[in-house]
């Protein structure tokens, strides 16, 4: 997935000098699925850092790398050592998943209490 957004990243940039015209008849070319939408150029992504994520999280750090580790939660990115951030998207794109989802069966009755002998 990383390669084919680096890919797209590059292809995009290729393009950015490209006159309107230029852009519809590349797009042309590709699949319908890949085809950029002919006036709106590239947006930029807002990356997030761990201490921005956090705020949105309803969780803390140890269980976003618990979640990161059992595949459930998107990876950071790195562009220097130590710097890690996310995609706005995939957070975005989680959070959807999220929404789809089945709720939680309730535990109606709070806690489960011993039973007396």
């Amino acid at each position: 997935m990383r390669a084919e957004h680096h890919a797209e990243l590059l292809q995009g940039l290729a393009n950015r000098h490209k006159t309107p015209d230029e852009r519809r008849r590349i797009a042309q070319d590709k699949p319908d699925s890949q085809a950029p939408p002919d006036d709106d150029p590239p947006r930029v992504q807002r990356m997030l850092r761990e201490h921005e994520l956090l705020e949105i999280l309803p969780f803390g750090r140890s269980s976003l790398y618990a979640l990161i580790r059992d595949g459930a939660f998107p990876r950071p990115h790195s562009i220097l050592r130590g710097t890690h951030f996310w995609f706005e998207r995939d957070i975005i794109a989680w959070q959807e998943a999220i929404a789809e989802q089945e709720p939680a069966p309730s535990r109606r009755g709070g806690r489960r209490r011993k039973e007396s002998v």
